[in-house]
């Protein structure tokens, strides 16, 4: 009975242990340039990305799970900074040129997106701009989405490509807008040939109005995909096989499948590490 009453004086005073209640965890997709990357416009995509990710992931279990979106890579840096994400979708230029700094960043998965199992970018310009890489780089600006610059002079464009100074390169806030402004030859936009990933080529050749008017200048090697990238030490291997997992089954289960019809997906996919293992080996050099 002593024991009994001291229990439950400690508990009154709030000294006896209490279950921690569960903490909250946050996902993060970076798409570098895309206006429709924000909270407001991705709510739904967010939250039912969210859900999904709560009942399949082990790692998550009895935990609240919050999505996170940024169009920008600086604002994605700084969102890791103060909310600290446990998982991060982004370009292969973001993990290799900021995740990789912060300690232990686990890249799990591929996401392939409009039927590409690379990335490759392509340099377009107008009728009257730049022939060729060479040309493009000497001299004019390059507009591109809010890509890492090292990750364009080291891994997307050739070592061996000449050019004249710095790298041309201006972030784009807008590289939809930049074609038209491109094509109707509005000295404003700045510049006189555009770098698009994958997914913006895809949007463009669909449309018989403006790709016709392009020129494909350049294009790149085949490149890694966007990554799903694991943050922090608390993952152990078996919570990041679960994770992988849990990614590669959306096909498979109805919310998943709903979820990769809104990123016009295929699915994920294991990284292909000899890719990325190059485009590292070219990124340090």
């Amino acid at each position: 009975m002593k024991t009994l009453r001291c229990l439950c004086l400690l508990a009154c005073a709030g000294l006896v242990a209490r279950p921690a209640p569960a903490q909250d965890v946050q996902f993060l997709m970076v798409k570098p340039g895309d206006p429709s990357a924000t909270e407001t416009m991705a709510k739904d995509f967010l939250d039912d990305m969210a859900a999904y990710l709560s009942s399949r992931v082990d790692a998550f279990s009895g935990r609240t799970v919050g999505g996170l979106i940024s169009n920008r890579t600086s604002s994605a840096a700084e969102i890791i900074g103060s909310r600290r994400p446990a998982i991060v979708f982004c370009p292969a230029s973001f993990y290799l040129g900021y995740l990789r700094t912060l300690g232990r960043a686990t890249p799990v998965a591929e996401l392939h997106r409009f039927g590409a199992v690379a990335e490759q970018y392509v340099l377009v310009s107008s009728s009257n701009g730049p022939a060729s890489l060479e040309e493009a780089l000497k001299g004019h600006i390059i507009a591109t989405a809010d890509f890492d610059e090292a990750y364009l002079d080291r891994v997307v464009f050739p070592a061996g490509a000449s050019r004249s100074g710095p790298l041309p390169i201006a972030a784009s806030e807008n590289v939809s807008d930049d074609v038209f402004l491109l094509l109707e030859g509005d000295p404003a936009s700045g510049s006189t040939s555009l770098l698009l990933d994958t997914e913006l080529r895809s949007l463009f050749e669909s449309d018989d109005l403006v790709w016709p008017e392009l020129r494909v200048v350049w294009e790149s090697a085949a490149l890694p995909r966007d990554l799903v990238v694991a943050i922090g030490a608390d993952w152990d291997e078996q919570e990041l096989t679960d994770l992988e997992a849990a990614l590669r089954d959306m096909p498979d289960i109805a919310e998943g499948s709903r979820i990769l019809e809104l990123m016009s997906s295929d699915g994920f996919v294991s990284v292909d590490r000899n890719r990325l293992e190059r485009a590292t080996e070219l990124y340090d050099r």
